[in-house]
């Protein structure tokens, strides 16, 4: 496959950026020239494609239909709901959180009293909306691994203590949800949200927990992919924020739009608990 200078480049940068992740991925690398070879070229592919997209998806039939299969695929993965948050006398000082899946009790309820007790609920639902993307991302990238329980599990405790290094993407992104209606601003703040979780290794720890029980080219594959895909992301953003403002319009979008108002009622009632803070 023949790629431009630049293309080479990225390649070569998320090569590197694998084998600095993965220990594995990068000791079977080195013993196999025809492995790395492999991988080498499926993201070769995988930016040859995701430019194409860039360029097509809003001005050709073809790149419109990609569009849609794309958007269509990112409202599939939010069906996975990894807990289900209710918060309840936010407006006081009294306020408690109960963390729920398939409608029992998965996490010790939250008295919320303290500013340590709401910065605990907002790891928590924080953690679960790093979850829910790297979850949108794999199945973009054609990987359908089922989440397991324990996995699911490792990888909220995994994630809870790195959340204090995103709080001023999280509190961007609840300030834009509740000051603006806008869709397209929404889409922008989840988009550097993004950006922000892969910036600071959060969203890769998160997606290599998920994937951990697969064979190491399958990792090296499913990272690159995603990997590869952040990357022109940062590089070229209108397409995907027009597909996350496609989403936002859908009601498939309701479970994860809910996260982020409980973002906004927790703040609220740390601003209660600490007249100081401001969201």
């Amino acid at each position: 496959m023949s790629l431009s200078k630049e293309q080479t480049e990225e390649v070569d940068s998320c090569m590197l950026q694998l084998t600095a992740i993965d220990r594995e991925i990068c000791e079977e690398m080195e013993r196999s020239t025809d492995k790395r070879n492999e991988v080498r070229n499926f993201i070769s592919e995988v930016i040859a494609a995701e430019d194409k997209f860039n360029s097509t998806f809003d001005n050709t039939e073809e790149g419109k239909v990609a569009f849609s299969k794309s958007v269509e695929t990112m409202i599939e993965a939010l069906a996975f709901e990894t807990f289900k948050v209710e918060i309840t006398g936010h407006e006081t000082k009294k306020g408690r959180v109960t963390f729920t899946r398939d409608g029992k009790l998965f996490l010790p309820e939250i008295q919320l009293l303290t500013i340590q007790d709401t910065e605990n609920a907002t790891s928590k639902q924080a953690a679960s909306i790093v979850i829910e993307i790297a979850i949108v991302l794999l199945l973009m990238a054609k990987v359908k691994d089922p989440l397991s329980e324990e996995r699911f599990k490792k990888a909220i405790e995994e994630l809870e203590p790195s959340m204090s290094k995103i709080k001023d993407a999280l509190r961007n992104l609840a300030f834009t949800w509740k000051h603006n209606s806008d869709i397209k601003a929404h889409a922008a703040a989840l988009l550097l949200f993004l950006k922000q979780t892969y910036h600071d290794g959060i969203l890769t720890k998160c997606i290599k927990i998920i994937i951990s029980n697969m064979g190491w080219i399958q990792r090296a594959k499913a990272l690159g992919h995603i990997l590869m895909f952040i990357k022109r992301t940062c590089r070229h953003p209108k397409s995907l924020l027009k597909r996350i403002e496609a989403v936002l319009k859908e009601k498939a979008a309701g479970k994860l739009t809910e996260k982020i108002a409980n973002l906004i009622k927790i703040s609220e009632c740390q601003e209660i608990l600490d007249s100081n803070y401001i969201l």
